[in-house]
């Protein structure tokens, strides 16, 4: 919670102030990857056959799990590389030809999934006990300590809490804009979108929605615990990848002439797969994580329905010319 209160005073800083803090802890982020799968492919002790053979701990015993656990890990393995769709949050304020911002967020993916692979890969390859290091509450810190000793593995875990921090500005930064841009384009009444609307006029910073994210992620750190936050936000991130596939598919196949900055390679292989395997994953989810999304879903899904609807949908703002080219857009001018 104090955390989010320090996070949610740096996100009403300049974005670039921000772009470079988050660089800067990104920076310090590779470090501890570097080290932690250094730590275990420098000193191989487990056999490559435990990825054959997916093992968990239950009842203090090793055991093998069916391809059922492996599915419903998907979910929780999909949102630990979430994120690189960040990109298009501050698309507004990215200087450039928009095709970049598509680039960006294949590159962020990319990278997210190869440097933690490694560092995972590593570490379960690299840990002297497989039981310690699947029942440990930081396996990745105690490969670590057990190679490089206690000193390194506190460092590490500074590392790791550096690394948290970075999220969390950098998740703040993205859903204040969200949230400002809902507000921007008349999503709510017309007193919460103009205040939602409302930006800093030293930093051009969304204050009013940046201070409502800082403030329920503040509440919900002492209404939750960290095993509902990773199901819950796994679930809601793969039901999210449905929808994102969705709207890609009619988005093509219904508008055939709109230009776009950026086209998806090899359609649509990609749009097919996202569904496929997110309802996959979906179904060995648990009924309150399925619920709680599914009502989140059907709240947001009335609200248009029986609200924006029947005004005539979202009441947007006029939109400001860009600096060169269609193409081109300049945050400064947007806010």
């Amino acid at each position: 919670a104090v955390a989010m209160v320090l996070v949610t005073g740096l996100a009403l800083l300049r974005i670039d102030t921000n772009a470079i803090m988050t660089g800067i802890f990104l920076a310090l982020e590779m470090v501890v990857i570097v080290v932690i799968a250094a730590a275990g492919f420098a000193h191989p002790t487990q056999h490559l056959s435990v990825f054959l053979h997916p093992t968990g701990v239950a009842h203090g015993q090793l055991v093998s799990f069916g391809i059922g656990a492996v599915v419903a890990a998907v979910a929780i393995a999909m949102q630990s590389v979430n994120g690189y769709d960040a990109a298009i949050a501050f698309a507004e304020e990215t200087k450039g030809s928009a095709k970049t911002v598509g680039k960006a967020v294949l590159l962020s993916c990319l990278l997210a999934i190869v440097l933690e692979l490694a560092a995972f890969l590593g570490a379960a390859v690299g840990t002297p006990d497989l039981k310690s290091f699947l029942t440990s509450g930081t396996p990745l810190t105690y490969v670590v300590e057990q190679r490089f000793g206690h000193a390194a593995g506190t460092a590490i875990a500074v590392g790791a809490v550096i690394a948290f921090l970075n999220a969390c500005l950098a998740i703040t930064l993205q859903f204040a804009r969200v949230l400002w841009a809902s507000g921007r384009d008349g999503i709510w009444p017309g007193p919460v979108s103009r205040g939602l609307a409302k930006v800093l006029p030293s930093t051009q910073a969304p204050w009013v929605a940046t201070l409502v994210v800082g403030f329920f992620a503040v509440i919900l750190c002492f209404e939750s615990s960290l095993v509902a936050v990773v199901t819950f936000v796994s679930v809601l991130a793969v039901a999210l990848y449905i929808f994102v596939g969705v709207a890609a598919a009619v988005s093509r196949l219904r508008d055939r002439v709109t230009v776009r900055p950026f086209r998806m390679p090899i359609w649509p292989v990609w749009p097919t797969v996202a569904v496929a395997g997110s309802i996959a994953a979906l179904t060995q989810q648990t009924h309150r994580d399925l619920l709680i999304v599914g009502g989140l879903f059907a709240a947001g899904l009335l609200y248009y329905a029986l609200y924006l609807r029947r005004r005539g949908g979202p009441i947007a703002q006029p939109a400001q010319p860009a600096r060169d080219d269609s193409s081109e857009l300049d945050g400064t001018a947007a806010v």
